[in-house]
């Protein structure tokens, strides 16, 4: 559960920032605050804020964690970006 680093490639930056702004997105749609997921899902709010804001890399188990506490799978929460097919 590494910091996000300037060493990170465009792509994997845009995934993590992507994903973030995703789980940032869906808080603010389902009107939680950032203390209150990061209660549900077992997280310190400050870890929280880092994976929204993509300055953290973060694992799957946390990812998993997140969307047990917003009540969808794991599959779900991914599903909400994309990122464009490698050459």
């Amino acid at each position: 559960m590494g910091f996000a680093t300037k060493e990170m490639l465009g792509e994997e930056r845009q995934l993590v920032t992507t994903l973030g702004l995703s789980i940032a997105s869906l808080r603010a749609a389902r009107q939680l605050s950032r203390a209150a997921l990061a209660s549900s899902a077992d997280l310190h709010v400050q870890y929280l804020y880092d994976v929204e804001m993509g300055k953290r890399n973060v694992t799957i188990y946390v990812l998993a964690k997140i969307a047990r506490a917003f009540n969808i799978t794991l599959s779900e929460l991914l599903k909400l970006h994309s990122l464009p097919p490698i050459d």
